[in-house]
């Protein structure tokens, strides 16, 4: 495993409705002397205690040493 170098991260925007949110981020990543930029989209599930119920992504990796 390469070490990582940077790991940035933007939230984009966020949704929240009710118990989900649905968050909008871009990473921008350099590992190994190679860039990795990548947009998803996360979207999050709190428990009626308000912890952590699920997590689920989506990415695009196209930008990909962009």
């Amino acid at each position: 495993m390469a070490q990582v170098e940077s790991f940035d991260y933007e939230i984009e925007r966020a949704y929240i409705c009710g118990h989900e949110a649905a968050v909008v981020l871009r990473f921008n990543i350099v590992a190994a002397g190679m860039t990795l930029n990548m947009d998803a989209v996360n979207i999050y599930e709190a428990s009626d205690d308000g912890k952590l119920k699920s997590l689920r992504s989506w990415w695009d990796g196209s930008r990909q040493g962009a």
